[in-house]
């Protein structure tokens, strides 16, 4: 009811419509530049993707906008999600629209986008407000795409000045494989010290005849690609495109990936990667890892001592301190000073006098003035009585703690956690892997014996989790079984020489990269903005669209505050 209200409120905003739109144009603190990025040249036949870019808006919240094209040249075939500086831009099936209205495509399209509870001030930053999706219908010649009727909004209602820049495309006809791909470049945000940003998918395809057979890579240590390589026929392959910001400053970063195939007409291709890693005013926490793990044998010796490294990633001086909360743990030292160099603290242990059993810590870095203080660090200690091995220890991949290994015989050597994007796809079981997996050999078994390993998780695994393991180019599922009294507990058992070695020698030794999977939950939940009123919306048609989008968010944010 409160939408078809907002609704009636937009038929009635017509005439403030008008006195609206010259200001969009105006704007009051400068333009922003609205463009195509979309390749040069494209094959008749094939299908590429245009990004409406947008750069450096301020406070964002909702845009309408209009795209010409020659429609004989090309088709629309969709319009998906825009982003802005890590933000979905979310444009849904019932928020574009061929012009005029219908199911005819007349060489021009009308999007609209509004952020779902965006909180104040909105989004600010650079990405892509839309992605256009085109058919190549025609055989050869040029169309220009060009953005019309830009009009771009604030948290407040308060229109956004925008200039447009339009692009121009070169269809020639295909004689051979022709390398396809989508988007056409990557942007990732995160914050210095903080979290690795989100990963995003690159879609390579075979858009002419033939097989492309493909290879992608780039030139950063801080991206990482999965998997290198593929094989299509005209289906759509995906690659993940992943971030690891550890140890790196504020700043922005740039790399570069190459797509090439033997035999494509157009062999390689480039697109560009931006990585911006914001900072704070002042100084900033920084350490790693994020947890620490430590094995010992009751009555036997200390476990090694291990390294906890702070730094500060924001601007200044940061005046750092550490304490935790057991006393069997000793940092030292307890406080130090960093303006960007990493200082080491050294954790260590002493078992003296403790029992068989599971312990845990707290480790908290202080720094008065800092915008993030105070930042804390997981420890735990697993003591064994000695009668089922001595455990090994190492924090996951993923970050959500420490795992603990521990062999029925043998001794567990080269324990390495192992993140899921360095592992091939291709046969890969539909799961999600939450602590990634590991790597690690047992030797001194007895050749070509069963061995079974104990792995303590940081968390309860559900009931349908599965072990898979990756060797000889292939995917395994290991026998797995889980305790009953500890969810967290779970014992796989692997064959010298069979399943779960990766070495394929009954040797006595085990060389075993896998870890635990479960299927993902099923998909919760309808998008959030109430697209029944956008679609409502595009029927009144021209400037008075934006207007009314205007008013109904501008009464939904007032509402919320």
């Amino acid at each position: 009811m409160k939408y078809w209200k907002g609704i009636f409120g937009i038929i009635v905003s017509l005439g403030l419509a008008l006195a609206l739109l010259p200001l969009s144009i105006a704007g009051a603190n400068g333009a922003v530049t609205v463009g195509i990025s979309a390749p040069a040249n494209v094959n008749s036949g094939s299908s590429f993707v245009a990004d409406l870019t947008v750069d450096l808006v301020t406070d964002f919240d909702s845009c309408g906008f209009d795209v010409t094209y020659d429609h004989t040249t090309l088709h629309v075939t969709d319009v998906t999600d825009g982003q802005i500086d890590g933000h979905t831009v979310p444009v849904g099936p019932g928020d574009w629209s061929y012009i005029p209205y219908g199911e005819q495509d007349a060489g021009r399209i009308r999007v609209f986008a509004v952020l779902p509870g965006m909180p104040a001030p909105g989004v600010t930053g650079t990405g892509y407000l839309a992605q256009i999706h085109f058919e190549v219908i025609g055989s050869g010649g040029t169309s220009d795409i060009t953005p019309e009727g830009v009009t771009m909004y604030d948290w407040e209602a308060n229109p956004i000045g925008t200039t447009t820049q339009g692009h121009s495309v070169q269809v020639s006809q295909s004689t051979g494989p022709t390398i396809a791909f989508s988007p056409n470049r990557f942007t990732f945000p995160a914050t210095a010290g903080g979290a690795n940003p989100a990963d995003q998918i690159l879609e390579i395809w075979n858009s002419g005849p033939g097989t492309v057979d493909w290879s992608v890579s780039d030139d950063a240590a801080w991206l990482a690609l999965a998997p290198a390589s593929g094989s299509s026929s005209g289906e759509h392959d995906e690659v993940t495109a992943s971030v690891d910001i550890a140890g790196m400053s504020a700043g922005d970063y740039s790399a570069t990936m190459t797509i090439a195939a033997a035999g494509a007409t157009n062999t390689p291709r480039t697109l560009a990667v931006s990585l911006t890693l914001t900072g704070t005013e002042g100084p900033t926490i920084a350490f790693g890892p994020a947890s620490l793990g430590f094995s010992a044998v009751v009555d036997e010796a200390n476990p090694a001592n291990k390294t906890l490294e702070i730094w500060n990633s924001g601007t200044g001086t940061l005046d750092w301190s550490v304490s935790d909360d057991a006393a069997w743990l000793t940092l030292a030292p307890t406080g130090g000073s960093s303006t960007g160099e990493h200082d080491e603290a050294t954790a260590s242990v002493d078992i003296a006098d403790m029992s068989a059993g599971d312990y845990s810590a707290t480790i908290t870095v202080a720094a008065a003035g800092a915008a993030n203080t105070p930042r804390t660090a997981s420890v735990s200690l697993q003591i064994s009585d000695g009668a089922d091995g001595i455990a090994e220890s190492v924090a996951t991949a993923t970050g959500t703690g420490t795992a603990f290994f521990v062999s029925s015989q043998g001794v567990i050597e080269q324990l390495v956690s192992v993140d899921e994007a360095t592992l091939p796809e291709e046969g890969r079981p539909d799961l999600e892997f939450p602590h990634g997996f590991f790597s690690f050999n047992i030797t001194g078994a007895t050749p070509g014996d069963e061995v079974e390993v104990e792995i303590t998780l940081p968390d309860s695994v559900p009931a349908d989790t599965q072990y898979w393991n990756y060797y000889n180019n292939e995917w395994h599922q290991i026998p797995m079984t889980i305790d009953p009294n500890d969810g967290k507990v779970i014992t796989i058992t692997l064959v010298d020489g069979g399943l779960g070695d990766g070495d394929g020698v009954a040797d006595g030794t085990i060389v075993d990269p896998g870890g635990p999977g479960n299927p993902a939950p099923a998909d919760g939940g309808a998008h959030p903005l109430s697209k029944g009123a956008i679609v409502a919306i595009s029927i009144v048609g021209g400037a008075a669209i934006i207007a009314g989008i205007v008013l109904l968010v501008r009464k939904r944010r007032r509402a919320t505050i």
